[in-house]
């Protein structure tokens, strides 16, 4: 039938639309001068700058609204495969959350992890 062919080619353009631009920014972020050596270097350094992310008000607050959004995703999967990963991986994204927001709020949480993963 018409609409169900309409809807399902409006999700895969759309979704062939976020693809494209992901992979446009990723590539533009990628050849931006110096970003590379920005980086952090070694786990340590990439759970460093985890907490630091949990410092900035507004990055925290789109970094929640991100796993809330993987939270109600993972509730609306009806597939049971895809359920279980989408699941797991709100599970998991949600507990490095927690962790950031402990380790932004109480340095001693940070210290101890950055020192645990040197």
């Amino acid at each position: 039938s018409a609409p169900v062919y309409l809807s399902s080619m409006l999700k895969l353009g759309c979704g062939l639309i976020a693809l494209l631009a992901l992979l446009a920014a990723a590539m533009l972020l990628w050849i931006t001068p110096g970003f590379a050596a920005a980086l952090p270097s070694g786990l340590a350094g990439w759970t460093g700058a985890w907490f630091a992310a949990f410092r900035n008000p507004g990055l925290s607050i789109w970094l929640f609204a991100f796993c809330t959004l993987l939270a109600v995703a993972a509730a609306c999967v009806t597939e049971l495969l895809l359920g279980i990963l989408f699941s797991v991986l709100a599970a998991l994204v949600s507990l490095f959350c927690l962790m950031g927001v402990l380790g932004a709020r109480f340095p001693g949480v940070a210290e101890w992890v950055e020192k645990l993963l040197r």
